[in-house]
């Protein structure tokens, strides 16, 4: 039986939660999707999830997508990570190099 792909979603809005968690639910395959209202929150429910992709909003309250991608990096470096966000100019400033 195969394992299904365990998506993690991370996000404020709790509309492009459930958009996220249903495109992730529609697509071919086992998934199991998760939530998270926050970046704090997040980091807490990650070693319990065990995710194979976190979809990360950049702009939240507490945390930025940011913050939360250097934590994530630091703690699980083989997690896959992608930074999501709505349409503004401030998000498509956003320019980032975790390689190094």
């Amino acid at each position: 039986m195969q394992q299904p792909f365990r998506v993690f979603i991370v996000d404020d809005n709790s509309l492009y939660r459930r958009i996220l968690t249903m495109a992730v639910e529609a697509t071919p395959g086992p998934t199991k999707v998760e939530t998270a209202p926050s970046g704090a929150i997040a980091l807490k429910k990650i070693p319990l999830f065990a995710p194979d992709l976190v979809l990360l909003d950049i702009e939240m309250p507490d945390m930025n997508g940011i913050e939360v991608l250097k934590a994530i990096r630091a703690e699980y470096p083989r997690i896959a990570v992608a930074l999501v966000s709505g349409v503004n100019s401030r998000s498509a400033d956003i320019r980032t190099d975790f390689a190094g």
